[in-house]
């Protein structure tokens, strides 16, 4: 995995800090925010146990979740990510080569 533990772990501390604070927020439905990351963690878990490259989406999410309560357009715009690297892991494996073993 290119990407370092410490660096996925502060943006899922990033995330929850503002989950958090969204929580404690008369008023707010936290529910599109907590299934936004929710998406994000299965689809990192995803992406690294398949070997694909998670530094982009670990950067996504940093920059969606930076102490604020992001905005509608931010958690569209990560969702879109979200779902780019879900169609990355899912993509079927290119046809073997002549002579590939199975």
């Amino acid at each position: 995995m290119s990407q370092s533990l410490a660096q996925v772990l502060d943006a899922v501390n990033s995330a929850m800090t503002v989950l958090r604070t969204i929580a404690n927020t008369p008023g707010v439905n936290a529910l599109p925010y907590v299934s936004t990351i929710s998406a994000a963690l299965g689809a990192l878990q995803a992406a690294a146990n398949a070997g694909r490259n998670i530094a982009p989406y670990v950067v996504a999410i940093s920059n969606t979740f930076t102490g604020v309560v992001p905005t509608e357009e931010q958690l569209v715009a990560l969702d879109a990510k979200i779902l780019e690297l879900d169609a990355a892991v899912d993509a079927p494996l290119p046809n073997k080569e002549e002579g590939e073993p199975d």
